[in-house]
């Protein structure tokens, strides 16, 4: 049995790196793509963020991959006090799993302050599938900015585009 294990770092955007990555398993959807730390630089930002201009940061955002045959959704939850981040794994032949952390935060100008760490592993061995499904926040400031309808997180050299969740 083949044990995959994902480590999703939200807002510190570990996990950016490995979706970068050369490996041809990877596939993206469009969002999460990933770009350098200037929060300015718009060739980070995938096509798919035309369109309406977001306004604020609040509200729900997402990112989905597909990494090794397993489907990736995570999912931010920004409110004026608290976000909240929901990773569902779907790992293939077995029901989603979800891993979900809380953190209160502070929004001021164009960052984000996380001032909680906050870790959540749910694993699953089902139909000769093992895995697990990790999400993880990190006490730490993220620079945001409003790309189109796009929300673009950065921290430490990378960033990460979200889209609006519905």
């Amino acid at each position: 049995m083949k044990k995959v294990l994902m480590t999703l770092i939200a807002l510190t955007l570990v996990a950016c790196v490995d979706i970068e990555g050369t490996d041809s398993d990877h596939e993206k959807d469009g969002n999460g793509s990933v770009g350098s730390s200037d929060p300015n630089d718009s060739t980070q930002v995938p096509s798919n963020c035309g369109g309406s201009q977001a306004t604020s940061p609040y509200g729900k955002w997402m990112a989905s991959f597909k990494d090794n045959g397993v489907r990736f959704t995570m999912v931010f939850d920004i409110r004026a006090n608290e976000i909240r981040m929901t990773n569902t794994c779907q790992f293939p032949g077995v029901r989603p799993i979800q891993a979900s952390v809380t953190s209160p935060i502070f929004v001021d100008g164009n960052t984000i302050e996380i001032y909680n760490s906050d870790y959540d592993r749910v694993e699953i061995d089902e139909n000769g599938v093992q895995g697990d499904c990790d999400a993880s926040l990190e006490a730490s400031v993220a620079q945001y900015r409003l790309k189109g309808r796009c929300l673009v997180l950065g921290n430490g050299g990378e960033s990460l585009a979200l889209e609006p969740a519905n």
